[in-house]
């Protein structure tokens, strides 16, 4: 969970209120670089939006360019769980580039 990505989500001009919380939702799973990977069940879960609601808001925060979406397919052409990444991270390390650091001995981003 990236508490400065939730935070800074806040702070993202969005067509409506649904595109917020969806935003919101991504913001809060997402690691230090901004990815994740939450089904679209769960985020409608957790903005009590329907599925159908959550998949358009997903396609305007797109649109926008507020996030980019990787959709993965299995080898039967079905639908796997999509990798979301919050394009606005980067600004975030940009602003305060020690937000994120390595940490000693994993090789995995730490955030602060």
């Amino acid at each position: 969970m990236s508490f400065s990505a939730t935070r800074h989500a806040w702070t993202i001009k969005v067509t409506t209120a649904k595109d917020m919380l969806v935003l919101l939702a991504l913001a809060e799973h997402s690691d230090a670089q901004g990815e994740c990977f939450p089904s679209t069940r769960r985020l409608a879960q957790m903005t009590k939006l329907s599925v159908r609601t959550v998949r358009r808001a997903i396609l305007s925060l797109e649109k926008s360019g507020h996030i980019s979406v990787e959709r993965r397919k299995r080898n039967s052409m079905v639908q796997r769980s999509s990798v979301y990444r919050l394009l606005f991270v980067e600004i975030l390390d940009v602003i305060d580039p020690l937000r994120a650091t390595v940490s000693p001995g994993c090789g995995h981003s730490v955030t602060h």
